[in-house]
């Protein structure tokens, strides 16, 4: 992978991104990687020769993520421009174009991420909400309000029956997919919360907060079983074992 990445230099140079980069993943076969970055672009790259294979176009301002679904088949982008856009992966024709574009958040869109079937999307908001959304209709079917400061961060659950949010008020919360009510709120970070993932039985939620720790949570309870400590400044991120 290393001399992959290291041939493909100047390639990476000359077709690259313009502005920070905010993430990069791969695909799940490896073939291909996806990047994310502040020139309001993201961009899917050969991981054998490091050629810019397609760059997806129409954010008005930063795109802070990019993820693929499941499947390979379509890129979910979140932006600073207030909205999150669904894309192809097909190489040319008419599916070089955005296919959706979600619309409804009045702030950021820190974070988006699809539901394990791609029939949804999540999306995580600096109006201190998440939005759940149709990728078929693009249409917003949930809103998840509660929360009194920007999120971060939302993701599913494996099953997808519920979600969970980190927010800038120092909390995270578990909410009904289907209903918007929130079942749960984590209580005991004394500052931003970051990130949070499900465990994989989504018996366990883990949070990352800038006060310098990580908790694991109870899904069930709301109960911290053990806060993980030792950092000296904030925690970015933090997740499961396979």
């Amino acid at each position: 992978q290393q001399v992959r990445w290291s041939e493909g230099s100047d390639v990476f140079k000359r077709q690259g991104h313009t502005g920070t980069v905010m993430s990069a993943v791969f695909s799940a076969d490896e073939a291909t990687v996806l990047t994310a970055s502040f020139d309001r672009t993201a961009k899917l790259w050969s991981t054998q020769s490091g050629e810019c294979i397609k760059t997806f176009e129409g954010h008005t301002d930063g795109v802070v993520s990019a993820v693929f679904s499941a499947d390979g088949a379509s890129v979910l982008t979140a932006s600073l421009d207030h909205s999150a856009k669904l894309w192809s992966t097909e190489v040319g024709g008419i599916t070089d174009w955005t296919t959706k574009t979600l619309r409804g958040h009045t702030a950021w869109v820190l974070s988006a991420v699809f539901s394990a079937d791609a029939s949804a999307a999540l999306t995580a908001s600096s109006d201190h909400t998440a939005k759940l959304w149709s990728t078929e209709s693009g249409e917003c079917t949930v809103t998840f309000q509660g929360h009194h400061g920007g999120l971060l961060s939302a993701v599913f659950s494996v099953a997808a029956s519920t979600i969970v949010t980190a927010s800038r008020d120092h909390t995270a919360k578990l909410w009904r997919t289907d209903s918007g009510e929130c079942l749960m709120t984590f209580l005991g970070h004394t500052a931003v919360v970051r990130s949070v993932v499900f465990s994989a039985d989504a018996s366990q939620v883990l949070t990352a907060s800038r006060d310098g720790t990580a908790k694991l949570w109870s899904s069930e309870s709301g109960v911290c079983g053990n806060t993980f400590v030792g950092h000296t400044s904030g925690v970015i991120s933090a997740v499961f074992s396979v």
